[in-house]
């Protein structure tokens, strides 16, 4: 069974954002991961990957570089990627670009 767009971001479980282009300022919600990957056998490589989900039409207006405030940190685009569906993976960095 397909779950509306909608109805995916009003499930309990995603998490308040201010969105910020440099245009405007708007209040959105997104569910939140920030996983992280440690491999290890002969190279050491630890990596943390912080992305968001989000509704397409809450983020069409938003850009590489631009600002997603969560839980009181900031946090900055560096990727978007719709899929076409109405949500969009968006890949996001702490540091700004």
């Amino acid at each position: 069974m397909d779950i509306p767009v909608a109805e995916f971001f009003n499930t309990g479980l995603e998490e308040d954002a201010v969105l910020t282009t440099a245009s405007a300022s708007s209040s959105i919600k997104v569910h939140f991961l920030n996983e992280y990957e440690s491999l290890g056998a002969e190279i050491q490589f630890e990596s943390s990957n912080l992305q968001v989900y989000a509704q397409t039409s809450d983020v069409e207006n938003a850009t590489q570089g631009d600002k997603l405030s969560i839980n009181g940190t900031d946090y900055y685009i560096l990727e978007m990627h719709p899929d076409g569906t109405g949500i969009t993976t968006i890949l996001l960095s702490e540091e700004q670009p």
